[in-house]
């Protein structure tokens, strides 16, 4: 396995699924398999933006969530490296979440254009990770009780996004709108793969075998 170009890879799926798991063990496998260093990011970022985002989903206020869409992109364009900073880089989370969570709110239209904004770094490939709800929650009340909970983490919102992220990874009628525009949304390729009932270092076997034919 060779990677010959900058690559971002999105990994996606709803909350409590394993994407940060996942994203740290793939870094290691693919920089021993390319030969080039693969670096991880979150979205939101890490910075000012970044923390306002997560601050408003720890929040009760619900109408501030309106402007999340916009935030996003502002975090993105202000800190999500770009490729000549992080050639090789595996993001959790990136413009699909974006799609999944802000679409009922934003609508249809102004959730595909904050998308498309020719400024953002477009994705090689997105890997879509699957769960059931049960599975979900199972694993988001191990997490710290410490760190707090988002609105993203409540059980109704699990039960959409696990059904939204299926009918994306199937390419279900219902996300014609945003699969138009796949290439520049999720990238060249979409994956996907079903995480129930398999463990973490399972996951990653199984994620390596998908991604091996794309990443060269």
């Amino acid at each position: 396995m060779v990677a010959k170009q900058a690559q971002l890879i999105a990994v996606e799926g709803p909350d409590g699924v394993g994407k940060d798991t996942l994203i740290e063990m793939l870094s290691t496998v693919l920089t021993t398999e390319t030969g080039r260093t693969w670096r991880t990011t979150t979205d939101p970022s890490q910075e000012r933006i970044g923390k306002l985002i997560r601050e408003i989903l720890r929040g009760p206020v619900q109408d501030e969530l309106e402007a999340l869409g916009y935030l996003f992109l502002a975090d993105r364009l202000a800190y999500f490296p770009p490729a000549e900073v992080m050639p090789y880089c595996l993001s959790s989370r990136y413009l699909l979440s974006t799609a999944i969570y802000q679409r009922q709110v934003l609508g249809e239209s102004a959730t595909i254009a904050t998308l498309l904004n020719r400024k953002l770094r477009r994705p090689a490939l997105t890997l879509i990770l699957l769960a059931s709800p049960q599975t979900c929650m199972g694993r988001l009340a191990k997490r710290d009780p410490n760190k707090g909970s988002e609105v993203f983490e409540r059980r109704s919102t699990v039960e959409d996004a696990c059904r939204d992220y299926r009918e994306v990874a199937l390419g279900s009628g219902n996300w014609a709108w945003l699969l138009e525009h796949q290439e520049q949304v999720l990238g060249r390729q979409v994956l996907s793969l079903d995480t129930d009932g398999l463990s973490p270092d399972e996951v990653l076997d199984a994620a390596i075998a998908q991604l091996r034919p794309w990443v060269k």
